[in-house]
């Protein structure tokens, strides 16, 4: 899934000393951080990209509709993988 991951962007903060390249796996985790903590976007920790940047990508791709055809993608690809296991099953009862 991540093979296609490419650099989205460079943190441009003045406390950075050099850029740091920000992928979309790195601002996924970050998203999926901020999910499971339900925290402010400020308070995210320091290991990951500014918040900002986070933000910034979130909101573009809800907008796009990234997330919907990412998750309708996971989904998909589940149901091939899950669906001989599924006929295995019905096929014991």
């Amino acid at each position: 899934m991540w093979a296609g991951s490419r650099v989205v962007a460079r943190c441009r903060g003045l406390e950075c000393a050099g850029c740091v390249p920000v992928t979309r796996r790195i601002c996924v985790n970050a998203r999926a951080y901020w999910l499971r903590a339900r925290c402010a976007w400020r308070l995210l920790p320091h290991d990951l990209p500014l918040w900002q940047t986070v933000y910034h990508y979130w909101r573009q791709w809800r907008q796009d509709a990234v997330w919907e055809r990412m998750l309708t993608g996971l989904r998909e690809c589940d149901r091939v993988r899950t669906e001989g296991q599924f006929r295995r099953v019905v096929r014991t009862v």
